[in-house]
């Protein structure tokens, strides 16, 4: 029998290469074209670059200084992946940038310029504002204050404001900052009924009131002499978050401090791990669970400072530590009065209760307190010591009692 098929035709096989050969030449023509034009786009750009990276400046400068910015820098160039970098900014108070306000090294400004230069007007855009190393000066006629070491980058975007592995250095401590915060809704607000209706400014124009800085300078001094640390090694960790979802509530604050081998206020400090917690709503602080290494011994304890700071509420509060010493470096009026205390070992003592700290008279505490060896208490007509020193102190009421104390 006969064999029945289909005996493909050469013809339209050699039509059916001749197709896809086109198509492939076609495909591959367009392709080296697709890059050429690129090639040649990227060229024009960065032939160009001076005038658009000017003419966004230009932009920037005008569109600040209609809100009232006023500004001038050194230098400026753009950095990959950073965005524009710009050197020497100094914001002014006003228009007559005669008074500088602040002054910035190194800061980098990264968003869609090519959208922040069509769109003027628009919705605000993405933008991230970055530091390496930067230093900000805030000038003031008191006295300029420098916050070295800036690292880190601010981010912006969909009305909120959060922050991206950023540090600074104060004090001898490393400060680090997380916050991821809802930036307020500007509503705006329509001029009633028989109200005038301000005149419109031009660019570059504006009828603002000379900025003024937002924090006083000898607020970060105090700060800065309260951190003041000597570090043998890698200097002290304070690290600080603070998250809040919406505008409408109050936010949080959480922290923790960390380190090894440092001094600070004249007290040596082997270790230290302090996290503690801030509600802005209730304004009550809180440290559960903290230790310090210091003077010979360790401190440790939960406490809670409530009541807009006047009570201090101490869970637990341990220690095995110089109290003296302590007392002597943090409150030297406390006991200037006591004469020249020196121990001959380290005290147990274990205490609770309240301490009121608008009227100390009337806290409320109870003293489990132990000390083997004693004390020297220095006087003039001769060295009086105490030794075997034990028993428990309950002081309320304004009384203080003795239980099995000797």
């Amino acid at each position: 029998p006969e064999a029945v098929g289909t005996t493909a035709v050469p013809g339209e096989a050699k039509r059916k290469v001749g197709w896809w050969t086109i198509f492939a030449s076609l495909f591959f023509a367009g392709t080296l074209l697709l890059v050429f034009a690129l090639v040649v786009a990227v060229a024009i750009l960065w032939t160009q670059r001076g005038q658009i990276v000017a003419a966004i400046e230009e932009e920037a400068v005008t569109r600040l200084a209609a809100e009232g910015v006023f500004i001038e820098y050194e230098n400026r160039g753009y950095r990959f992946p950073r965005g524009l970098v710009i050197d020497g900014l100094v914001v002014f108070s006003d228009a007559t940038r005669e008074t500088p306000l602040v002054t910035v090294s190194d800061v980098a400004l990264n968003t869609d310029l090519v959208s922040l230069f069509r769109h003027r007007g628009a919705e605000p855009l993405p933008i991230q504002v970055g530091f390496a190393g930067s230093e900000i000066r805030l000038h003031d006629p008191s006295g300029d204050f420098a916050l070295g070491g800036l690292t880190g980058d601010v981010l912006y975007a969909e009305n909120r404001i959060s922050t991206d592995a950023f540090r600074v250095d104060l004090g001898g401590m490393r400060i680090e900052l997380t916050a991821d915060m809802p930036l307020p809704e500007d509503k705006g607000a329509s001029p009633g009924e028989g109200e005038a209706v301000a005149p419109e400014e031009s660019p570059g124009e504006s009828n603002a009131a000379p900025l003024a800085l937002p924090l006083d300078p000898a607020l970060f001094r105090q700060v800065e002499e309260w951190l003041a640390v000597e570090a043998q090694g890698v200097p002290p960790r304070l690290s600080i978050s603070m998250e809040m979802e919406s505008p409408g509530e109050m936010p949080r604050l959480e922290g923790r401090l960390d380190g090894r081998d440092f001094v600070w206020r004249g007290l040596r400090f082997d270790a230290a791990a302090l996290p503690f917690s801030y509600d802005f709503a209730s304004d009550v602080v809180q440290s559960r669970g903290f230790l310090a290494s210091v003077e010979g011994g360790s401190v440790s304890g939960s406490v809670t400072l409530d009541e807009g700071g006047m009570n201090l509420r101490v869970e637990r509060l341990e220690s095995t530590s110089n109290w003296y010493a302590i007392a002597k470096a943090l409150v030297p009026d406390a006991v200037a009065d006591w004469g020249e205390l020196v121990f001959r070992d380290n005290p147990r003592a274990v205490i609770s209760g309240v301490v009121n700290l608008d009227d100390p008279v009337g806290s409320e505490l109870t003293i489990d307190y132990q000390h083997r060896e004693g004390f020297v208490i220095g006087r003039e007509s001769g060295p009086i010591p105490f030794r075997a020193i034990g028993g428990e102190l309950v002081y309320g009421e304004r009384l203080l009692k003795m239980d099995d104390f000797a």
